[in-house]
């Protein structure tokens, strides 16, 4: 993954794209300087769930959770 570029590595995984999307979020939330951050995170976290299904969005988000939690 790590050879392709940032763009096609969105496009070829959507579930790992959201989940470092929620990540980026969650981890913005917790300081108040980063409002932007996490504007930035939603707006790419509604783009993403717009070509996924409710499946994907779940897997990820728990996928999120579990990095978060560790």
């Amino acid at each position: 993954n790590g050879n392709k570029p940032a763009n096609e590595s969105i496009a070829g995984d959507p579930v790992e794209a959201y989940k470092w999307a929620v990540v980026a979020r969650e981890t913005a939330k917790t300081d108040k300087n980063k409002s932007a951050q996490v504007y930035r995170a939603n707006r790419l976290l509604r783009q993403l769930a717009k070509k996924m299904n409710a499946e994907q969005i779940k897997q990820a988000e728990e996928a999120a959770q579990d990095f978060l939690n560790k």
